[in-house]
């Protein structure tokens, strides 16, 4: 009959290694579902289309390209905290000479989402209050959307009078921003020719 041995601790006591948890890459969407973000965070990343871009933007522009999104969504309690950048390329006309030119616009999110009836903010660690908007964003449910907010970011980042880089003013400053041949017409005011007067 065998003497059974004591069994004794390794002395390093070792554990399962564990990998560091990385935030999830999932299908891109729009649509937040709270209860769908994993502890490490949700990691979108794809376009919106031209026509998507078109419908954001001001008069003067139209769109050249895509609109590439990488966002990072964190959930901490029941508040969302989502940051990352938008970037595209629009073209528009000069609204000093009429030439054409090109912006490129890399705009940065960071917005925070809490349930619209919250008394207060838990952000847990990870999140530095000073890089979030004053302005904070409610969600009613389990779901809600981006767009707005992508949308109004977009527009914000516009000038509603673009001008190309070398456009300087005039040297008199009673000269006329356009000149041209009697014969010419500013096509800003192309319009007008075929309005009749009663």
């Amino acid at each position: 009959m065998g003497i059974g041995l004591p069994i004794v601790p390794h002395p390093l006591n070792l554990r399962p290694f564990r990998a560091p948890l990385e935030p999830k890459t999932v299908a891109f969407s729009l649509t937040i579902n709270i209860d769908e973000i994993p502890e490490p965070g949700l990691t979108l990343q794809g376009e919106l289309s031209q026509e998507w871009l078109a419908s954001s933007l001001l008069e003067a522009y139209t769109a050249k390209q895509p609109v590439s999104v990488t966002l990072q969504v964190k959930r901490f309690h029941a508040n969302v905290y989502v940051e990352g950048f938008l970037s595209t390329s629009i073209a528009f006309q000069c609204s000093r000479t009429l030439a054409p030119g090109t912006r490129e616009l890399d705009i940065k999110v960071s917005e925070l989402y809490q349930p619209y009836d919250a008394n207060h903010v838990n952000l847990g660690e990870g999140v530095e209050a000073e890089n979030i908007d004053d302005e904070m964003r409610t969600y009613e449910g389990k779901t809600f959307s981006l767009e707005e907010v992508l949308r109004e970011l977009l527009v914000l980042a516009q000038d509603p009078y673009p001008t190309v880089d070398d456009a300087s003013a005039p040297a008199d400053p009673d000269s006329p921003l356009w000149q041209s041949d009697p014969e010419d017409v500013d096509p800003r005011w192309a319009a007008l020719k075929n309005l009749k007067l009663n």
